[in-house]
């Protein structure tokens, strides 16, 4: 999925420099078979063509696993240059913050560390148990989108106060992380309250909103607008992106 021209733009960007980052040897044209490889085309390597690998040979595996990214990272480039209609990309990832890689492999080490039991039948994606059929819509949200995160990761917010957002997110368009923190239950008083608590320790910690983390918000009587969530995704990617020169 893609949110926007600026995002497609930016998602291109990305994907031509994943390309031409992949080591050698992904320029192979192979044909799977079992129990191997069968090369159909090596560029410089003539010798090489016809010849098959079997599957127990390392050479074979890692043909294999830079086929397959080779060929995901076309496919997902194609689409999104067809969604930019042939314009050029017009905006740039500005240099990273603190919420790097690092820091998001980090959080990965903690994800789902909340002790707080979940509801008996709780909604699930994969193997991961979510609290609330709106956390479940924003995880499909990401998935789609082909961002990666961790659900529920422990973090110390400020000094002696450990919070657990709900997701903590890898956008590799923009090599930075960002955290999105939903409150479902904004009809209750008391959960307003601690919401309210929340947020200001995650400010008083230094994460700017629009910036670095996203809320979100629902009541028994205004549910979760899903395609609110995009466009706070995508003015958030905006807000760390700036115009090429």
């Amino acid at each position: 999925m893609i949110l926007s021209l600026e995002h497609a733009g930016l998602k291109c960007a990305y994907l031509r420099k994943e390309l031409a980052d992949l080591p050698t040897g992904h320029e192979i044209m192979i044909r799977r078979h079992y129990p191997g490889v069968h090369i159909t085309e090596w560029p410089g390597h003539p010798e090489m063509k016809g010849k098959r690998i079997t599957c127990t040979k390392p050479e074979a595996v890692r043909f294999m696993e830079l086929d397959g990214r080779r060929r995901k990272l076309s496919e997902e480039l194609a689409e999104a240059e067809g969604y930019m209609q042939y314009r050029s990309p017009h905006r740039v990832a500005k240099e990273g913050l603190w919420m790097n890689r690092r820091f998001f492999d980090a959080c990965v080490r903690y994800g789902d560390s909340n002790p707080r039991p979940k509801p008996e039948y709780a909604p699930m994606l994969g193997d991961i148990k979510f609290r609330s059929k709106s956390e479940l819509s924003i995880a499909q949200l990401l998935t789609e989108l082909g961002f990666e995160f961790v659900y529920e990761t422990e973090f110390e917010i400020t000094e002696g106060v450990i919070e657990y957002p709900d997701f903590v997110v890898w956008v590799p368009e923009i090599g930075r992380a960002f955290v999105i923190e939903h409150f479902g239950l904004m009809n209750s008083k008391e959960y307003r309250t601690d919401a309210g608590w929340k947020i200001n320790h995650y400010v008083e910690f230094g994460f700017m909103p629009g910036r670095d983390i996203i809320f979100t918000y629902e009541s028994d009587k205004l549910p979760l607008d899903i395609n609110l969530v995009k466009e706070q995704i995508n003015a958030l990617i905006m807000a760390n992106t700036m115009p090429a020169k």
